[in-house]
């Protein structure tokens, strides 16, 4: 039989069972389109009401003598035309006659979710159209359970779905001057009535073949002709569609294998999109549409898979499509050779093990608070390296798999810190006793200051102290927040005010001022009102209030008399004394770039009170930031409102000391060490 086209009733279709196959992309309709299918239906609805009585009024018009009215509506022979639905008629296994929906699965899918809603209101409603999944159970559509809308993305965007159909029907904008049951039966009316001014598909039924397979390839290769150009397929939703090919499994087990692949596909979809676990392994926002994308990119650096493509001559390019293609090709000429030896590829099935078991390992590492905590600055400090550059983490992901099956799981440890050792500290060698490390830690990290070591590098060695002091503690469960982190922009912050950074134009003045006003009355003042305060308030320090309110509240802020403020308040808190500490590392912490440039080079209490409130409500602050402004490392009879140079070099020794901890043999896993 030739191919047909024409168009078709939705009513028509209703009693008909469609097949999804596995090269199906899952369900993936928004709510916006599931809204803008909605809108467009009614808005046909409304056109040709609009329609019939104008007809009515040109009918009048022609019986009193007038001429008929020009109006621009909807012929009433019109109907309003879904998109096409392309299809193949096909057996099941159970012997069910079906259609194979080869493009239009989308729309057919909530078209049954929207007659699903509407019957659940009218039983005059038909029931739906069927849906059966190769890789689902019919379960999967039919229960519709909340309890499962996070298991995985189809029923996530199912639930979703649905409930906006439940949302749009009770949206009083919608319908207006109709009653809900009333709309209902209007769309009702629309989607099923027969003859002129229903719903219908462009409905394309592909050709019969009797050459099943050719069948199963013309359906493959007219599915990814209609795609181009809609929405993209990614490479991964490509190679799942090549990796649950029938023709990959033994025929007895093909649907088992099929359910199993799909299952686990699922798993680590969701794993993935977990954010702790997502930056832990890529160490920036993901790049693509579909974050397994990655783990498909890493599986072709390894060196086995890169062997294996060179004997094809097979090349990964950046392309849109690239990593598909090489999976495809790999698959294509390993399928030939195995024709010619009168047997099945098994390469599919075994790439696939081969990715799941790097996946299980990746799982292993984040789970392990150890192997979180080395592997998570290791692959956050290559990213953050240099932002201007598009590092991809893949290929330092496969270098630590690679490297860490040559040795025991301890020595990986050592081996891993050795390597940060190296980072930090090249060309120089890793002493090898506590001792000698903190007498070379001491060396270096007194040298060190804001301007000689870069912004850059003070970033990698301040995370990995706060990395060491997670992990000093071996009973501790806490963990670092590399997702937190890496989805910030992070600054050196001075802890004491630094002379040279006082504010020197109108914005920086103006957030000075704002946090000073906010320290001493509790409130942040906000642009262009008055400061405002409780009765019976008064200012700890009442002359710099008195001065930095009237400032606030001038039109313009005089800057002879802010420089007056700014020297006074600083000399009020202790902060105008000359110090060479200003710019070593002991006065030099991490702190994000919103906060830092907030409030001006504040004085400490400032900044103090405002780090505080961050962390007490749940604002990420690194754990060794809130330390510095609890002043955990100051000496016993230290000021609580003020940074001296005996906190600095309190704080200072404390890094030496935690880093020459985190170091030493077993240092970063003292259970280990102690047993």
């Amino acid at each position: 039989m030739s191919a047909q086209l024409q168009t078709l009733p939705v009513r028509d279709i209703l009693h008909r069972t469609f097949w999804i196959p596995a090269y199906q992309r899952g369900y993936r309709w928004t709510v916006r389109q599931v809204r803008d299918l909605l809108d467009d239906l009614d808005t046909f609805r409304t056109a040709r009401a609009r329609y019939a009585e104008e007809a009515v009024q040109r009918t009048r018009a022609r019986d009193s003598g007038g001429s008929a009215l020009r109006v621009f509506a909807p012929d009433p022979g019109d109907f309003y035309c879904l998109q096409p639905v392309v299809v193949s008629k096909r057996t099941l296994d159970d012997g069910t006659e079906a259609l194979e929906l080869i493009d239009g699965q989308q729309r057919l899918t909530t078209l049954h979710l929207l007659l699903r809603y509407l019957g659940a209101h009218d039983d005059e409603v038909p029931p739906p159209h069927t849906l059966r999944f190769e890789t689902r159970t019919p379960a999967f559509l039919e229960a519709l359970d909340p309890k499962t809308r996070w298991n995985e993305p189809d029923s996530f965007h199912l639930h979703g779905a649905y409930a906006e159909i439940q949302r749009w029907f009770a949206d009083p904008n919608n319908g207006p001057g109709l009653k809900r049951r009333r709309l209902r039966e209007a769309i009702e009316n629309v989607l099923l009535k027969d003859g002129d001014g229903n719903t219908r598909f462009i409905w394309y039924e592909l050709p019969d073949f009797t050459d099943l397979d050719r069948a199963d390839r013309e359906r493959v290769a007219a599915f990814i002709r209609l795609n181009d150009g809609k929405i993209r397929l990614t490479n991964a939703e490509l190679i799942r569609a090549l990796m649950l090919r029938a023709d990959h499994f033994p025929p007895e087990l093909v649907k088992t294998e099929q359910l199993q692949l799909t299952h686990r596909w699922d798993e680590l979809e969701r794993r993935l999109h977990h954010d702790p676990f997502w930056y832990f392994i890529a160490g920036a926002p993901p790049t693509s549409a579909t974050r397994i994308d990655w783990l498909f990119r890493a599986f072709l650096q390894q060196a086995s898979v890169q062997e294996q493509l060179q004997h094809w001559n097979i090349t990964v390019d950046d392309s849109e499509f690239g990593t598909f293609r090489a999976f495809h090709d790999a698959f294509r000429h390993e399928a030939a050779a195995a024709r010619g030896r009168g047997a099945r590829s098994l390469l599919p099935t075994r790439w696939w093990k081969d990715l799941d078991t790097r996946a299980e390992r990746l799982q292993e590492w984040f789970d392990d608070r150890v192997h979180y905590h080395l592997i998570g600055w290791w692959i956050t400090a290559h990213m953050q390296a240099d932002r201007t550059k598009r590092t991809d983490s893949t290929a330092l992901m496969v270098d630590l798999l690679s490297w860490s099956t040559k040795q025991p799981h301890l020595a990986f440890e050592e081996a891993l810190k050795t390597r940060i050792f190296n980072n930090l500290f090249p060309r120089a060698a890793k002493p090898g006793s506590r001792e000698e490390l903190q007498t070379f830690l001491t060396e270096r990290l007194g040298a060190l200051t804001y301007t000689s070591g870069g912004s850059a590098y003070l970033r990698r060695l301040l995370l990995l102290f706060n990395v060491a002091t997670l992990l000093r503690n071996p009973t501790s469960r806490a963990r670092f927040a590399f997702d937190l982190y890496i989805q910030q922009a992070w600054d050196i912050e001075h802890i004491h005010s630094v002379e040279s950074s006082k504010p020197g134009n109108a914005v920086q003045r103006r957030r000075w001022l704002a946090t000073s006003i906010e320290y001493w009355c509790g409130t942040r003042p906000t642009e262009g009102t008055a400061v405002e305060v409780s009765e019976g308030w008064s200012p700890e320090k009442p002359d710099l209030w008195s001065q930095a309110t009237a400032l606030w509240s001038a039109p313009a802020i005089d800057k002879g008399r802010f420089d007056a403020l700014y020297a006074a308040t600083l000399k009020a808190y202790g902060e105008d004394e000359a110090r060479d500490v200003d710019h070593s590392l002991g006065n030099l912490t991490l702190l994000d770039q919103g906060t830092n440039r907030s409030y001006g080079n504040a004085v400490f209490p400032f900044k103090r009170k405002r780090i505080l409130h961050l962390d007490q409500t749940a604002t990420f602050v690194p754990l060794c930031t809130t330390h510095v402004f609890l002043k955990v490392y100051s000496r016993s009879g230290s000021q609580g409102m003020r940074w001296t140079t005996a906190d600095a070099e309190a704080y200072q020794a404390a890094i030496v000391d935690g880093l020459a901890h985190f170091f030493a043999p077993g240092g970063h896993r003292p259970e280990a060490r102690d047993a």
